[in-house]
């Protein structure tokens, strides 16, 4: 392949995102396509943050057919890639604080959980949706989706304020308790009303008929799960927990407190976090309730 022969060189771009995916489990689709094209392909370092690819090839090939092979490589890659922001609404308040650090030594202490798995009280929050943003502009569609989508809360909200209540122990129906993967609180307005859920259904719906993104990317749900997870394995890379002792045998879900709350920002933020912070990277707000309306 190539070796011993005279070579041109050429430079083919794909979105950096997209190079692990293009390159395959131990190189294996870019192997492929140097043997079928008859070219080498390097890659930029991951540090780089460059896009361009170096492919030496034959003098004078056509590369018309590995420019298209690419294209579409890069599609298959976009459906591949995991999400990398999300809409939420923060959880804050002095008394969840202190019940979520408890709950946390309680995990540490009793049951033997490790740190990685525990809740971050900076990081509580109510997702609403996820987004698959990839470059600058994509990220600068949500920012602007979000921000217009302030036009809509107040009539879905009205006047009062979003008092909540985080409350309750919970993994989803199917689990097997001493192998979950996921135990989450739940989020309920104090008054009783449905305000929160038409705004996270509504917020959800907004954004997809926006382009920003998708019920596939939502798990084709259209009813937003009021949910603060809690202890997940992922965090960990672990691939469960075991919250029997939680949830005081087999049961799914048991009764605890954890406090009161006004949800007062809605948020896009990234996925990954700041790890001096432990917090989520944020890069838009919008308030539930202006101070203007609230007075």
């Amino acid at each position: 392949m190539l070796q011993g022969r005279s070579k041109e060189v050429s430079n083919l771009s794909a979105p950096i995102w997209s190079h692990r995916y293009i390159i395959g489990k131990q190189g294996k689709r870019k192997n492929q396509l140097e043997n079928i094209y008859n070219i080498s392909i390097q890659f930029p370092k991951k540090s780089s943050k460059v896009d361009i690819l170096t492919v030496k090839h034959l003098p004078g090939a056509d590369l018309s057919p590995l420019k298209l092979e690419l294209s579409n490589l890069v599609k298959e890659a976009m459906l591949h890639h995991p999400p990398t922001h999300f809409i939420s609404v923060p959880i804050e308040g002095s008394e969840i604080r202190t019940n979520i650090t408890n709950f946390a030594e309680l995990c540490s202490s009793q049951l033997g959980l490790t740190p990685k798995v525990l809740p971050r009280i900076n990081k509580l929050h109510v997702t609403f949706c996820v987004l698959k943003l990839l470059n600058l502009e994509a990220i600068q569609k949500a920012q602007r989706t979000l921000e217009q989508f302030a036009a809509s809360i107040p009539e879905i909200i009205g006047p009062n304020p979003l008092n909540c209540t985080l409350k309750n122990l919970k993994t989803f129906p199917g689990t097997n308790v001493r192998h979950a993967r996921v135990l989450y609180a739940d989020i309920e307005v104090d008054d009783g009303s449905e305000r929160l859920q038409v705004l996270a259904d509504t917020c959800l719906k907004f954004f997809i008929d926006h382009g920003v993104t998708s019920y596939k990317e939502n798990h084709n749900k259209r009813k937003v799960l009021l949910h603060c997870t809690l202890l997940n394995a992922r965090w960990g890379n672990c691939k469960s927990i075991d919250v029997s002792g939680l949830l005081d045998g087999h049961r799914l879900e048991r009764e605890y407190h954890f406090g009161k709350c006004v949800l007062n920002h809605i948020t896009l933020n990234e996925m990954s976090a700041d790890k001096e912070l432990d917090t989520y990277v944020q890069c838009g707000s919008i308030p539930i309730i202006n101070s203007t309306e609230s007075q």
